[in-house]
């Protein structure tokens, strides 16, 4: 069944409002600290042409070394982010690039390369400072 051109309006004018809204809440220079744990060897693989190919949401290939890269469930893709560890006061900047983290109590996944550079790798699961440093689209 298709969808009228005023529903599709519709739906497309929730969505940009949605997409504003998340935008707003995330603001440049605020810090604020959320739960963040690592992701990369649990990634399932998918198969092209006879070859495992690990994906991101945002198309393109994970590479879990990467110290780059970030999951948030909201995030606009290309948003960049200072991660801070208040325990080591060690500082990097990733870009959100996949969506995640899916369990509870949880706002970020970082690469295990992140994690490595932050030093939470044995304990999994940290408090991290984030800092919003560009939102794509925001000037």
């Amino acid at each position: 069944m298709a969808l009228s051109y005023r529903t599709r309006h519709r739906l497309f004018c929730v969505a940009v409002a949605l997409f504003v809204v998340a935008a707003k809440s995330l603001s440049a220079s605020e810090v604020e600290t959320m739960a963040t744990s690592y992701y990369g060897d649990e990634v399932r693989p998918y198969i092209i042409n006879g070859k495992e190919v690990y994906l991101m949401a945002n198309g393109d290939e994970f590479d879990w070394n990467d110290p780059t890269v970030v999951a948030h469930k909201e995030m606009p893709f290309g948003t960049k982010l200072r991660l801070t560890n208040p325990n080591n006061d060690v500082s990097i900047v990733v870009e959100v690039q996949d969506r995640g983290p899916y369990v509870p109590n949880r706002e970020l996944d970082v690469s295990i390369g992140a994690a490595r550079k932050l030093g939470i790798l044995k304990q999994g699961v940290a408090q991290l400072e984030v800092q919003v440093l560009h939102i794509p689209g925001n000037v």
